[in-house]
């Protein structure tokens, strides 16, 4: 573009050239996807489209926000995070190999009613002296209430001595994520 003076255009028609001649510098490649961009309005669907990405977007970040608000109140109390029932524990010992290798992240979800799990059920659980546990409920004893003996997939394992009542019950498996052995801690 030539240096002008700026009282050299004077009628709609020059003032438009000149912004067709700086467009056309702007975007030496005629035809590339940016510039056409720039010059078309977003059609009908586009525009729909693009209103809906920018909510999605929205509520993701959103609902991370939320996690990490709960995540840092639950820790700030010594408690453990849970969000809609759902929480999120490390597995940090092999008594659960080889269904939940060490390190795997597994997500548990409250049951609505503790006292009525089946046998095979993988529960984590509190025991009495504040540990917590994820093993299989191997066996349900109805004396005195409903207890469950609990074990761990590992063959090496026993049963577990204590018997977990349906109260200390913090959730059930629902899925595990176990990381590539080249990300986890040796």
């Amino acid at each position: 573009m030539q240096n002008r003076i700026p009282g050299d255009y004077t009628t709609r028609e020059q003032v438009e050239a000149l912004l067709m001649e700086a467009r056309d510098e702007a975007c030496p490649v005629q035809g590339s996807r940016r510039c056409a961009r720039r010059r078309k309005a977003r059609t009908g669907p586009q525009q729909a489209l693009h209103v809906l990405a920018n909510i999605l977007y929205t509520v993701v970040v959103a609902l991370l926000l939320i996690i990490l608000y709960v995540g840092i109140q639950a820790k700030m109390h010594n408690q453990h995070a849970s969000i809609l029932g759902y929480s999120i524990y490390t597995v940090e010992t092999g008594s659960m190999v080889p269904t939940l290798p060490i390190g795997s992240y597994i997500v548990t979800h409250k049951p609505e009613y503790p006292a009525l799990l089946p046998v095979g059920t993988v529960i984590t659980f509190k025991t009495t002296k504040g540990s917590t546990y994820t093993h299989r409920i191997i066996e349900v004893l109805y004396e005195d209430g409903v207890k469950y003996r609990t074990k761990g997939d590992n063959p090496q394992n026993s049963p577990d001595l204590e018997l977990v009542t349906p109260d200390r019950v913090l959730g059930t498996l629902q899925f595990s994520v176990s990381l590539p052995k080249i990300w986890q801690e040796q």
